[in-house]
């Protein structure tokens, strides 16, 4: 399989929110419509096999920090590879010369990698060999490749990380997806009128910026793949954020796997019965938790 990484300078927040068990109603949160599902990230409980590892933490701490630093400005990113290349290492995102066996500790298969001299160690080379032998890594280590992703994804790999991640398939989908966008939707008018509002900072997103037509196509194929939400008017926001990362097809895929996989299509169904249920969760949580709070809700 030739996979191709495709990527915006663009800033992605994505939040994550984990509703824990209520002393006071244990059945209300443990019931059948709180979110879950047997994917990538969503197990929180699976962490890597030898936590209290100092090397490790020492690891993770570090490739959190080169993120950030990559993150705040792209040049850094260049200055690392430039210097890796310098001290006789690849430059590339995707390395050709080393083997992924080559990071890891002599005496462990896992995604830990060894780290000799700090001032080495690149954020880069790990994602681009995680990537490659992705199927391999995630059977042997997921809890590992979980904790990675936690501590953030460089932004030239998320485009590849993500559809991984989720399990999204954009060979499967294609012909569905090109169908999807030769057919009428009855939704067009609503998703044409909320495109504007949806980003409208990012230029990407204004009048006449490519992201338009983008989440246009992609809300309307999937008003017509899952015909019992049709669209809703905020499911957008999520699709633009993959629209920061990726092209529309994957985009589409990834969304799809993200609204059944995970759940998120209870919460945009007509009835938005399980948006109800979290609000209340929400509710009686912070009722229970921070009480001072609630009396000033």
């Amino acid at each position: 399989m030739v996979i191709e990484i495709k990527g915006r300078n663009s800033q992605i927040n994505g939040v994550t929110t984990t509703i824990k068990n209520s002393a006071t109603s244990n059945s209300l949160f443990s019931s059948e419509s709180q979110f879950s599902s047997d994917n990538v990230l969503d197990d929180e409980s699976t962490s890597l096999d030898t936590p209290d590892d100092p090397e490790i933490k020492s690891v993770l701490n570090k490739m959190e920090e080169l993120n950030r630093t990559n993150e705040a400005d792209i040049r850094s990113v260049t200055s690392k590879l430039s210097s890796s290349s310098q001290a006789g290492r690849s430059s590339s995102p995707l390395p050709n010369g080393n083997r992924y066996e080559e990071l890891l500790p002599p005496r462990s298969n896992s995604l830990q990698p060894t780290v000799e001299d700090d001032e080495d160690f690149d954020l880069w080379t790990i994602w681009g060999n995680l990537v490659k032998s992705w199927e391999l890594e995630w059977k042997r280590r997921p809890g590992c490749v979980k904790e990675l992703a936690r501590r953030g994804i460089p932004q030239h790999f998320r485009t590849i990380a993500w559809q991984l991640l989720s399990g999204a398939n954009v060979k499967q989908i294609h012909e569905n997806y090109s169908e999807y966008l030769r057919l009428s939707s009855p939704y067009e008018k609503a998703i044409s009128r909320d495109i504007p509002r949806t980003f409208p900072k990012l230029d990407f997103f204004k009048d006449e910026g490519k992201g338009q037509q983008s989440l246009f196509n992609v809300m309307k194929a999937y008003s017509l793949h899952d015909r019992e939400v049709g669209y809703c008017q905020g499911s957008s926001f999520i699709v633009g954020q993959l629209l920061l990362q990726m092209p529309e097809e994957e985009a589409f895929a990834v969304f799809v796997r993200l609204m059944e996989n995970y759940r998120l299509r209870e919460l945009y169904k007509p009835t938005m019965t399980e948006l109800g249920l979290c609000m209340f969760q929400l509710e009686m949580m912070v009722q229970e938790q921070i009480p001072d709070l609630y009396m000033h809700l």
